[in-house]
């Protein structure tokens, strides 16, 4: 929080209002000379005087001190930032207990809130513990709830609940999750598509491609969320068949390049699938995809647009989601290569020498990231 700058705000406000300290002073029931030690930063006013200044120029009590309980979406896309990479470079609860007293600083700006709640979300399997990882996402619930509770921006307050379904989705609740959100999926209403319209018929393309490209890559976010999930639903006899059908969809838009953090996740899945079939092969193709994909985009997994996606960019400036991955990429590419290195279902793959040399590729990467810092933007 930044100090209070009460001193040059008397200062201004006198200076515009067109009167002297004297009058000030008669107004407040003080010293000229108190009046002067508050400009020159040498006192405070006394708390109960405050409403009576912030009345004499007609502005807040939060204006006269100089106080800002609000966050730009920019400041806050910052700290994420760094507090995610000081979660892949310092104890866990240190950063934890720096979190929490940023968050009691501005314990009013609810977009912070929510942001807050999104790292807890992302980093709570950095805990040393389940018991202590429950406790972080009760944590992250109960920033959700108060939002819900207390914060007027309707949008964020269905963000928030959406988050906190979320939280229990990590959790195992899903009779909570049902509760939250109800147990049936309604026809969506295509709110952006109608903004959207609403700015070509204003004339105003140029905004109105930027936020159609904005949506279209969201749905493509979602739509890989939703193959992925039915692909763990769908039958073994289908399962390959999906399969094909996310490798087609995801060369019509080029998601190795454009979004490869849904797709390497992906790759893997796909991997796992044959590798508890003991296709050796499949398994080896599947892997040989996944380190590439990560070879490919190792300082460009942060979102971005592409030439079809020529707006996007300036999208993601402008949003309160930035350019930022969820986590830090030192960790996510942590979880990558253990994903390979450390899971039993590739065992059978140890005395094949591609697997070996897929496993030295992937620490290769993982030793230039940490050169790189993290890969941060």
């Amino acid at each position: 929080m930044k100090e209070l700058n009460i001193g040059s705000i008397l200062t201004a406000r006198r200076r515009a209002k067109g009167v002297t300290q004297d009058e000030v002073a008669e107004y407040a029931g003080v010293s000229k000379a108190s009046v002067s030690k508050w400009e020159n930063g040498l006192s405070y006013p006394d708390i109960t005087i405050l409403p009576l200044l912030a009345t004499y120029f007609n502005i807040s009590i939060d204006e006269l001190l100089g106080y800002h309980p609000q966050l730009s979406d920019k400041e806050i896309q910052k700290k994420y930032r760094e507090f995610s990479g000081a979660f892949a470079e310092q104890p866990f609860l240190k950063v934890m207990d720096e979190v929490r007293e940023f968050i009691r600083k501005y314990d009013s700006c609810y977009p912070l809130l929510f942001s807050m709640a999104q790292l807890y979300l992302n980093n709570f399997m950095l805990a040393s513990s389940m018991e202590e990882g429950i406790m972080i996402l009760d944590e992250a619930k109960a920033l959700c709830r108060r939002i819900q509770q207390e914060c007027e921006d309707t949008l964020l307050n269905k963000d928030a609940l959406a988050m906190e379904a979320f939280i229990c989705m990590y959790k195992k609740e899903p009779e909570e999750i049902l509760s939250l959100l109800g147990g049936k999926v309604r026809a969506v209403l295509p709110t952006e598509y109608l903004i959207i319209s609403a700015y070509q018929m204003l004339g105003e393309n140029e905004r109105a491609m930027e936020y159609v490209q904005a949506s279209m890559y969201q749905q493509l976010v979602i739509m890989m969320d939703y193959l992925g999930m039915y692909l763990s639903l769908c039958s073994d006899d289908n399962k390959e068949m999906g399969m094909k059908c996310i490798r087609k969809f995801a060369e019509a838009f080029s998601m190795d390049s454009l979004m490869p953090h849904k797709l390497v996740g992906f790759f893997c899945g796909e991997a796992i699938y044959y590798g508890n079939k003991r296709d050796e092969e499949k398994t080896i193709a599947s892997l040989e995809d996944y380190v590439l994909l990560i070879e490919r985009n190792l300082k460009n997994f942060s979102l971005h647009g592409d030439k079809f996606f020529d707006r996007l960019d300036q999208w993601l400036e402008e949003s309160a989601l930035g350019y930022q991955m969820p986590r830090d990429m030192r960790l996510v590419l942590k979880d990558m290569t253990g994903a390979v290195t450390e899971n039993p279902v590739f065992s059978f793959l140890e005395e094949n020498p591609r697997f070996q040399i897929l496993k030295k590729r992937l620490a290769t990467v993982q030793e230039k990231q940490k050169d790189c810092g993290g890969g941060k933007k």
